[in-house]
Formats: C-alpha cells, structure tokens, sequence
C-alpha cells in the first residue's frame, strides 16, 4: 500500500485514511492529489499507484473533495456505485477534519 510522500502535513488526516483504505478499499483503489501523485493506493505496486494517479488526471473525474488547497480524486475498479460513493463521503470526511 502506498501512502502519502510528502511530510508537511498533519499526519492524523493520512493515518486514517491509510487505515480507511486498508479496511475498506478493494486492490486497485487509488486516492490521488491534482497533480497527479497518489496519496494512497491498496494492492498495486508502486510504479502501478503512480501512473493510476496520473491518469486520474486526465480524465474528466470531478474531485471527491477539496482539502487543505488539494482536489483529490478516486479510482476504484471493483465497487459498485454505491460503495464508491459511502468511500468517497469517508475521505472527504476525513479530509475536512480540523
């Protein structure tokens, strides 16, 4: 699983959304920033993560959440609608703690 990179950020946000995605996602599943980088991703190698996340970019996917100055989008290949959205409120949930 490959969780976020960067260190200038308060860590409780990306623990609960590691542990979220650790629960609750399914292999494949990519949380990804507007620039392109993976934040978090379940069951893929890094260098998979990678280009995933920045092909979240270029598709027309509207962001889940906007946070801490980031548009963040998600890619899930194996939930259906529903789950997808309950993942996606869970992560804009989390983004927005204080």
């Amino acid at each position: 699983m490959v969780s976020e990179r960067r260190h200038t950020r308060s860590s409780n946000r990306w623990i609960a959304l590691f542990h979220l995605f650790a629960q609750r996602a399914p292999a494949g599943a990519v949380l990804a920033d507007d620039q392109g980088l993976p934040l978090v991703a379940v069951g893929m190698p890094d260098a998979e993560a990678d280009v995933a996340a920045a092909e979240l970019v270029r598709t027309n996917e509207p962001p889940i959440a906007t946070a801490l100055g980031l548009e963040v989008r998600l890619f899930v290949r194996a939930l259906d609608a529903q789950a997808q959205r309950w993942l996606a409120s869970d992560v804009a949930r989390i983004l927005a703690m204080p």
